[in-house]
């Protein structure tokens, strides 16, 4: 059994056969799927599909390519939603120096305003980290947050072991079907810290690099990291569902 731990099922890409892919991930074993928002019109749309689908569950939050969006009035809107039902994070939030979309300063700010909202509502954080490792490390201790995963993870050993010390946990995506560099972080992960996620549309796995992403790819991501770490498929996959369960209070 599987848990998608980050997807984008609201994404414009699946609107033409959303019910088929959400379909074909529970044929292939995937139980649950966390959409993860990123802007107020995401944050909206995974309201209401979290009600249209028993198997989905979602996470509210800012991405910090639209962090020059935050204000009052999303703040709010995190605020008196956080609680609604099958809402079971805050994220996808953090800081991106790489596309840099919005300005640095405005990245910190909304890192650090959604970090002490998800402290107050006992919220796990899904972290977005890109060319800003030292940064997001800094916050990241500075507010004492200690529930959530570094998603998308794309650093190096160090980088992981300085996360992992902070007590997160750690998500791989397809893109250790095809990234070297991948594979020692993969190493190092505690069985207990480690989760898995597609990043859909994003982030495709071999063997369907390529095409757009979805949840029943995510075997594939599996696999490949239960070869790396010479774990059988049904002990890495059962591992990281109980992780996800651990880490994600709310999912039943």
């Amino acid at each position: 059994m599987y848990i998608d731990s980050h997807a984008h099922i609201t994404h414009e890409n699946f609107d033409a056969d959303r019910d088929e892919v959400i379909n074909r991930a529970i044929e292939n074993k995937i139980e649950k799927i966390i959409n993860v928002s990123y802007d107020l019109d995401t944050m909206m749309d995974t309201l209401k599909i979290v009600e249209q689908y028993d198997s989905i569950y979602g996470t509210l939050g800012i991405h910090p390519h639209h962090a020059d969006d935050f204000d009052d009035s999303i703040q709010n809107y995190l605020i008196n939603y956080l609680k609604y039902r099958k809402i079971i994070a805050l994220g996808e939030i953090g800081l991106d120096y790489f596309k840099c979309y919005s300005k640095k300063e405005n990245q910190i700010s909304a890192f650090e305003k959604q970090l002490e909202i998800a402290k107050k509502f006992e919220k796990p954080v899904v972290i977005h980290c890109r060319d800003a490792y030292d940064e997001t490390l800094s916050i990241l201790k500075n507010s004492n947050i200690k529930h959530g995963v570094m998603h998308c993870f794309s650093g190096n050993e160090k980088q992981a072991e300085d996360f992992l010390e902070l007590g997160l946990h750690i998500s791989f995506t397809g893109t250790v079907t095809w990234r070297k560099s991948d594979v020692l972080p993969v190493k190092i992960v505690p069985k207990d810290r480690l989760l898995l996620e597609t990043d859909c549309p994003y982030m495709t796995p071999s063997p369907n690099r390529g095409k757009r992403n979805e949840p029943a790819f995510i075997i594939h991501t599996a696999q490949k990291i239960a070869d790396i770490r010479n774990e059988s498929i049904e002990e890495l996959s059962s591992n990281c569902f109980q992780n996800t369960l651990t880490l994600f209070r709310g999912l039943d």
